[in-house]
């Protein structure tokens, strides 16, 4: 039995060359930046005076730097504000559907005034060469 080691680039060796090439991409380029923070006091008072965090710290005594140690501040900035607009519009408004309409019925209707015609034509033809014909045997 053959064993499959993966390696960290396995996706890119073995199945991007197989994948259809994507439409869209979606990209998030992230930086983490931590800094301590300070005014212990300010977020002290936030959570005594919030009942529902208040009760996380029954147990433990409450200072400035457990207050500090509890808070995490998370902010979130975009390197760039783009964005990618898509409009779909009709391939035909109503002026070019009655437009195609009426060629197409104008086609259609041609050429059976046409076959008509040609009908008419033949029938005369008929009628004249029998007519000939006719004469002909009479004398």
């Amino acid at each position: 039995m053959e064993e499959i080691t993966m390696s960290a680039n396995f996706g890119k060796e073995n199945c991007v060359s197989l994948c259809p090439l994507e439409c869209e991409n979606r990209r998030f380029d992230t930086k983490l930046v931590m800094v301590k923070m300070t005014g212990g006091e300010y977020y002290e008072n936030l959570i005594r005076e919030n009942n529902a965090l208040s009760r996380d710290f029954l147990v433990t005594k409450l200072d400035k730097q457990k207050a500090l140690e509890s808070f995490v501040s998370l902010n979130i900035f975009y390197d760039s504000l783009s964005y990618t607009q898509v409009t779909e519009t009709p391939q035909m408004d109503l002026i070019g559907l009655m437009a195609n309409i009426g060629g197409n019925l104008g086609l259609f209707l041609g050429v059976s005034v046409f076959s008509l015609c040609e009908m008419v034509e033949v029938l005369i033809e008929i009628y004249y060469i029998r007519k000939e014909t006719n004469s002909i045997l009479i004398k």
